[in-house]
């Protein structure tokens, strides 16, 4: 973090530093924060209203972080369908950085589970786990799609597994 913190100390010094704005909202969009990424390429363009760089990567990160809200707030509201097809579209606006296509697959595999999907909730939360085996939301959404399935075994690995990585999560403890 500390890089971060220098290139936004920097930036402040100069009173043109679109660059450094620039950077730093790059640096964040890698990193998977969308929101800190909006707000410094925000700075950017009020130093700079034309900076061809910064507009791009603004329309870009607003476009994103539009729909990840979207998304989030389909979830609240229980349309999951409707939520894995904005999960989906994500995808497609952002398909180079690894932290927004695993967010999808976290997501997506959520929202199966959710919507009594099981035996597809089963696949993608899989696959995710593949790339993260000890993510949480992800193992209690695969277990409960095994219990779908009643997958019973598979199910109670799933939720001891999630309960050894986790130190205090309440729903864990009562699903034992």
């Amino acid at each position: 973090a500390l890089p971060i913190y220098d290139l936004k100390v920097a930036s402040k010094l100069k009173s043109d530093n679109t660059v450094a704005f620039y950077k730093v909202s790059k640096i964040y969009y890698e990193l998977g924060d969308h929101e800190m990424s909006l707000s410094e390429i925000r700075e950017c363009l009020k130093l700079d209203p034309d900076h061809k760089a910064c507009f791009s990567h603004y329309k870009q990160v607003k476009k994103l972080n539009k729909q990840i809200n979207v998304a989030e707030e389909l979830i609240q509201q229980g349309s999951y369908a409707d939520a894995i097809t904005k999960y989906d579209s994500i995808t497609k606006t952002e398909p180079n950085v690894r932290y927004y296509s695993d967010l999808v697959k976290e997501r997506v595999c959520h929202c199966l589970s959710k919507n009594q999907q099981a035996a597809e909730a089963i696949q993608v939360c899989t696959e995710f786990l593949q790339l993260q085996p000890t993510n949480i939301r992800a193992l209690k959404d695969r277990a409960e799609a095994f219990l779908q399935e009643e997958q019973y075994e598979e199910a109670i690995h799933d939720y001891e597994t999630a309960k050894q990585n986790s130190d205090n999560d309440q729903q864990i403890g009562r699903a034992h």
